[in-house]
């Protein structure tokens, strides 16, 4: 549910219509992940009061850090030199939320390489948040262009009956604005759209 409450509170904070001039230019690509994480970072720690923002920020809880082993699927306790970091972090009254980024192109959809990219960027991000319970592990993904229902099938590892991702979907507003990945709006207009896992 922090997912669905975080995006809310950021839709109410974020003018979305940066995001969209420069998340439709595919020359941004190299760079975005680092200005996603910048432009949103005052939004995002202002929709859960945090007092403190930390960037390329190292996993750990107290004097111990972490890092993700892609070939076990595992976290584990490791050197400070060798942890995993997260985009941004942000620190509030009760504990640390982890955030990372990742933003795909429609063009990117059906290429097999850019979702793995996807789905391994979900699995640390779970594996994590199962080694640090007591925070919040975040993967926020943006995505630019249309969405039919044959692409639905591509975000099926994100969001099912196990768990869920909710989206925030820049073209529309009030209620509507926020759905289940599962159950966003399907349509050929192009427009940028913010998913919370």
């Amino acid at each position: 549910m922090l997912q669905q409450t975080l995006l809310a509170q950021l839709a109410s904070r974020y003018d979305f219509k940066k995001a969209n001039q420069i998340a439709k230019l595919p020359q941004t690509n190299p760079f975005i992940r680092a200005w996603m994480a910048l432009d949103l970072s005052q939004p995002l720690a202002d929709s859960v009061q945090a007092n403190h923002i930390d960037f390329a920020a190292q996993y750990q809880q107290g004097e111990e850090h972490f890092k993700y082993n892609i070939k076990s699927d595992l976290v584990e306790s490791c050197d400070k030199r060798f942890a995993s970091k997260a985009d941004l972090k942000l620190t509030t009254a009760n504990k640390s939320i982890w955030i990372e980024f990742h933003m795909l192109h429609e063009n990117d959809l059906p290429i097999k390489k850019e979702r793995d990219k996807l789905y391994t960027d979900a699995k640390r991000v779970t594996a994590l948040r199962q080694a640090l319970p007591q925070d919040d592990v975040i993967l926020l993904i943006g995505l630019w262009g249309s969405v039919s229902h044959a692409d639905m099938h591509y975000f099926q590892p994100l969001d099912n009956n196990t768990q869920c991702a909710y989206v925030i979907d820049s073209s529309l507003s009030g209620s509507t604005q926020i759905a289940r990945l599962s159950q966003m709006k399907k349509t050929a207009d192009k427009r940028f759209l913010l998913a919370a896992f």
